[in-house]
């Protein structure tokens, strides 16, 4: 009998809230839009957070779009904004993807390349080779130490000694 006598007093609740809304008593109060507001902030907050959770699982990152993939391999291989600029150029006048180019060495080919990029063939050479080289060759490039500069004799010893 306690179980019914809640249940209908909450129905005499809600029934009370609801009569607000119909014929003359039919207002709209700021505390119903603001607690309509809070519930719909909540619902978004909670469908972003959930987004988030489900996307970062895994260690690699997640590329939804060439265009990320795209800015992430140049990343990863040191190109800067005018070899990216020459590489989304190339993409272009072949109709790819840029990230297709870091796929396929053949689209490199001189016979491939449109004729505008000519004035740009050695900064292609550059990139490929920077994009294609074997991994021997990548190691002795690395491995090559940077000359030192020379030591230079500090002013008063060069002039001492002349």
């Amino acid at each position: 009998m306690n179980a019914c006598a809640v249940l209908l007093a909450d129905f005499e609740v809600v029934k009370s809230m609801s009569n607000r809304f119909h014929g003359k008593q039919a207002q709209l109060h700021t505390s119903d839009l603001l607690v309509g507001l809070g519930l719909l902030i909540i619902v978004a907050v909670a469908a972003w957070a959930l987004s988030r959770l489900t996307r970062r699982g895994g260690d690699q990152p997640h590329h939804h779009n060439a265009r990320s993939l795209f800015c992430e391999l140049c990343r990863a291989h040191g190109i800067d904004r005018a070899g990216r600029s020459l590489l989304q150029k190339m993409a272009q006048s072949l109709d790819l993807s840029p990230a297709q180019l870091f796929l396929e060495p053949d689209r490199w080919q001189p016979e491939a390349l449109d004729p505008l990029l000519a004035p740009y063939h050695e900064e292609c050479r550059a990139l490929y080779a920077r994009l294609f080289a074997e991994p021997e060759e990548a190691a002795v490039a690395e491995s090559v130490p940077e000359p030192e500069p020379a030591e230079v004799a500090p002013v008063d010893e060069a002039v001492a000694s002349a």
